[in-house]
């Protein structure tokens, strides 16, 4: 998956920008052409928003012992959107969180770049981007799994496949929102660390919503990505990931789950480590009207085997919780999580190696 993936990447990012070029230009009269070319991109005005993830953990036992408790701050993004042009856009996102690394120069809050990039529309249905772009699937899971504040998506929280890398990537939306197809050409180092290697990845993803037009059924979406890329300096080193979503959302439920099985040599080619990691999760809304209305049950399961060879490895991640959102822009949830590995790796600020994390959240997620 080295040439022949770059060059079906270029061709088919070519296809997709001839293809809207062609019918962005057949759609419009040529008075309209001329008065779109005209246009001056100062009319166009920026605009600004926020995301911030704050919590209050108790924790029952586990790595950070007994009854310890803190306020943290986990997340505030800060972005960014302007329109360049008619067909151009553009995005800057930072991202402040906790930088709490063993070797950290500091462990207080710090700033990095989440996303920043192009993003040109010949077309409705086309949108190409360049630049540190978003990844590929933790997007589109997080359109169903609505609380990244309360725990990242299966791919993101065990490193999987990155939420934002440096690249290209190209979509092409099917008519009457059947769902979509998207190319991507990336580092593979994800959004926090620079390119290490001579290597791409490429990434296929296709989304199909079967019932876009049914009052019921319209909130039913299938997604399927095969994730090729390498690892290494001088070899390529084998980092694939294939898998699956499925989701439901509908007024009294929202229901999802992911699937990947991972593939890889982590130092050596002919040494290939096999593993998979499946997520189920669910939201049951509140079916009364009023103030109740604003609270729902949410519940997630994950199972995290990354080397199916080795047995004693498998880590297990619950998730149990009551949601109170209080307007659409400011969430409050109380949950329970808990994280199990089969064998006692996990180890406890007093230096005592345990297999259980279990604690209590107070979660706030405020968008505006």
């Amino acid at each position: 998956m080295k040439k022949p993936a770059a060059v079906l990447v270029v061709v088919l990012c070519l296809f997709v920008f001839l293809n809207g070029r062609a019918q962005a230009q057949s759609k419009l009269p040529d008075t309209a052409v001329a008065h779109t070319e005209s246009k001056s991109a100062s009319v166009f005005a920026p605009t600004f928003g926020a995301t911030l993830f704050a919590n209050y953990m108790y924790s029952v036992k586990g790595t950070d012992g007994k009854f310890f408790n803190r306020f943290d701050l986990d997340r505030v993004y800060l972005t960014m959107k302007t329109p360049l042009a008619d067909d151009w856009k553009f995005q800057a996102t930072t991202d402040i969180y906790r930088n709490a690394g063993t070797t950290s120069y500091y462990n207080g809050l710090d700033v990095r770049l989440k996303f920043a990039f192009v993003d040109y529309c010949p077309a409705p249905a086309v949108s190409v981007k360049f630049g540190m772009i978003p990844g590929p699937w933790a997007g589109l899971v997080e359109s169903y799994w609505r609380f990244r504040g309360v725990a990242t998506t299966a791919s993101d929280k065990y490193s999987l496949i990155s939420t934002a890398d440096l690249g290209l990537s190209a979509t092409y939306a099917f008519p009457a929102r059947y769902g979509d197809v998207s190319v991507y050409m990336l580092n593979g180092t994800g959004y926090a660390a620079p390119e290490a290697n001579r290597f791409k990845d490429y990434v296929v993803r296709a989304t199909l919503v079967p019932f876009p037009a049914s009052d019921q059924l319209k909130g039913l979406t299938l997604s399927g990505i095969g994730y090729f890329g390498s690892n290494g300096t001088t070899v390529a080193l084998e980092k694939n990931r294939i898998g699956g979503f499925a989701g439901y959302d509908c007024p009294f439920v929202t229901v999802g789950s992911e699937y990947l099985v991972v593939k890889g040599a982590p130092t050596n080619p002919d040494t290939i480590v096999s593993g998979n990691v499946l997520s189920v999760f669910c939201e049951l809304k509140s079916p009364f009207a009023g103030a109740a209305s604003q609270f729902s049950l949410i519940g997630r399961f994950d199972v995290n085997e990354p080397n199916v060879h080795k047995g004693g490895d498998v880590t297990r991640f619950y998730v149990v919780g009551l949601v109170w959102k209080a307007t659409d822009r400011v969430w409050w949830t109380i949950d329970h999580q808990e994280c199990l590995t089969e064998s006692a790796t996990q180890k406890a600020t007093d230096g005592t190696m345990g297999n259980a994390d279990v604690r209590w959240f107070l979660h706030a997620i405020l968008v505006f």
